[in-house]
């Protein structure tokens, strides 16, 4: 265990960049840093995420068929790439 690392650890994920969909503006943000915390809290105020963005996430999320699909063709894709960057940084 690394107590210290606690509070400078912070994991951030963005929809947009899973899901390849630019305009679905939304992210999460996990840490345990109160004072990081503290700020995003400030600026959720001025950024929140638009309905229409969470209503069409919400439905993506759902989709439990989709979402399986999803994981599986793009973890199968990501596979490819790391292949495909590897046997080139080889050469």
């Amino acid at each position: 265990s690394f107590p210290q690392l606690s509070k400078r650890t912070h994991v951030l994920w963005a929809a947009s960049k899973d899901f390849g969909a630019s305009g679905f503006r939304m992210g999460v943000l996990h840490t345990k840093n109160e004072e990081i915390k503290a700020v995003f809290r400030n600026l959720g105020v001025y950024v929140a995420v638009p309905n229409p963005v969470q209503r069409g996430l919400q439905h993506i999320f759902e989709d439990l068929d989709f979402m399986q699909y999803f994981v599986q063709e793009s973890s199968k894709r990501l596979a490819q790439r790391h292949q495909l960057v590897a046997t080139l940084l080889e050469q």
